[in-house]
């Protein structure tokens, strides 16, 4: 490379710094974009003289593009946020990175790409979130990393799943559950049947699974039957009520949903006076016997009221013998399909310490 290509890549930084100050950036951005604009021709040349112009064309192109917009972003971004009156952003991250590697790394370095890709969006982040520190960021990734421990400091709650069948959904957040707190865990109601497994499951079981989590509606308000639009008012204030509890009481797992029919999960408030179980079953059997749920985290020596029984139990005897979950199905089932009987079932246990 000689005297000639060398100024050349010098103009190409002066230049590049010139159109930086006709859109009036200052500071270090004018020495980074300068930077950018020399790198991204001396890519070119390097092409050229290898003998394949279009490829360090290509290259050299691509450099200037991210470099462009890696300035630009945050201050599009900030302008934005700034002009209209948002509290609420959820970040889809959905593109795939796929044989990642950098054309300046050693290649020694080339498993460290993807850890810098992160440390650049952790960096985008804080640089928004100090700026908006009022705003609520939810992080979405595709495939694995979904919640990143780091990124959590950021994005306080992150979108567990596209997937979000209600029978689906208990695996996906029972497992969740194992590492990350209720309240991290996006989940909402979507509309059946469910764009991913086609399946029909009440709006009632939806909502059943949904309140484990954040909360929300994923769906098409105008296509809702009038009946529909009173439970879901109804659903909301159940949630707006016990969200405290829900989202910051003790969680407690007490069926696993990879060892069977059914499933069962509990939360408990922190003087152990409130608790909600919710338990689930996804298809009907017949003469399965009586069936119980040893719950946990209660207090042994207080009553406990549950909604829809008359008798209050003791703590003891909940989680020793357990809460009785029995239905038609533990002998020979009578009834008639109604259209919310059968398959996919879901209930909400509300207990309350009585007063001795």
């Amino acid at each position: 490379m000689g005297t000639r290509e060398i100024l050349q890549i010098i103009m190409a930084g002066l230049g590049s710094i010139g159109f930086a100050l006709i859109f009036q950036l200052r500071g270090t951005k004018l020495i980074t974009i300068g930077l950018g604009g020399a790198l991204a021709w001396f890519i070119f040349l390097i092409g050229r003289m290898r003998g394949n112009a279009m490829i360090g064309l290509f290259l050299a192109v691509t450099v200037a593009a991210l470099i462009a917009e890696l300035q630009s972003l945050p201050g599009k971004m900030e302008k934005i946020l700034e002009d209209a009156p948002i509290s609420y952003i959820k970040w889809d991250m959905n593109r795939c990175m796929s044989e990642v590697y950098s054309h300046t790394a050693s290649a020694a370095d080339q498993g460290k790409v993807m850890h810098q890709y992160i440390l650049g969006v952790y960096r985008l982040y804080e640089k928004l979130t100090g700026r908006f520190p009022e705003i609520l960021f939810e992080s979405c990734a595709s495939g694995g990393s979904r919640f990143d421990p780091g990124l959590l400091y950021y994005a306080p709650q992150a979108w567990t799943s596209d997937d979000t069948d209600a029978v689906e959904r208990c695996k996906i957040q029972y497992g969740t559950s194992l590492v990350y707190p209720v309240s991290s865990m996006g989940s909402h109601v979507s509309a059946v049947p469910n764009h991913q497994v086609l399946r029909n499951t009440s709006l009632k079981m939806r909502a059943d699974v949904a309140y484990f989590g954040t909360f929300g509606y994923e769906l098409n308000p105008n296509s809702l039957t009038e009946a529909e639009r009173e439970a879901i008012k109804k659903q909301t204030a159940f949630m707006k009520e016990h969200r405290s509890l829900i989202q910051y009481g003790t969680f407690y797992r007490l069926q696993s949903p990879f060892a069977g029919n059914e499933m069962a999960w509990m939360v408990v408030s922190e003087d152990k006076k409130e608790a909600i179980v919710g338990w689930y079953r996804f298809l009907e059997p017949i003469n399965i016997g009586y069936r119980s749920v040893r719950l946990q985290g209660l207090d042994p020596k207080l009553p406990y009221q549950i909604s829809d029984m008359e008798m209050a139990l003791y703590g003891d005897e909940l989680m020793q013998a357990g809460l009785i979950v029995s239905d038609v199905a533990s002998g020979q089932n009578p009834e008639q399909y109604n259209g919310e009987n059968g398959d996919f079932q879901s209930r909400l246990y509300l207990l309350k310490a009585k007063e001795e």
